[in-house]
């Protein structure tokens, strides 16, 4: 591994802020020009997550060739490293999805 990992756990609700789009709509009827001003307020959601930074010296004693207690020794040792870190970044999901990106 290069320098670590981040860890991004995706978490249940949104946050969201208020946004306000303004819109000017111009009718002509006969020689009189009217304008309309239309406001448009509403919520921007962002999906919740937490991000955590794993040091490399953690990641390679994740990936190490001691067995988890959550995995078979058999099955440890015929799985390559990608596969040995994927299965611990797979032990943060909170049932939403879990992502890694490496350093």
């Amino acid at each position: 591994m290069s320098n670590g990992i981040v860890l991004t756990v995706n978490l249940i609700g949104a946050l969201g802020r208020n946004i306000t789009k303004e819109t000017d709509v111009k009718h002509r009827h006969g020689k009189s020009l009217l304008t309309k001003h239309i406001i448009y307020l509403g919520k921007e959601q962002t999906q919740c997550v937490r991000k955590t930074n794993i040091s490399e010296e953690v990641v390679n004693g994740w990936i190490g060739s001691k067995s988890p207690f959550f995995i078979k020794e058999f099955i440890w040792k015929n799985m390559s490293k990608q596969q040995r870190l994927k299965a611990w970044v797979e032990r943060f999901d909170k049932g939403f999805g879990v992502s890694y990106q490496e350093l």
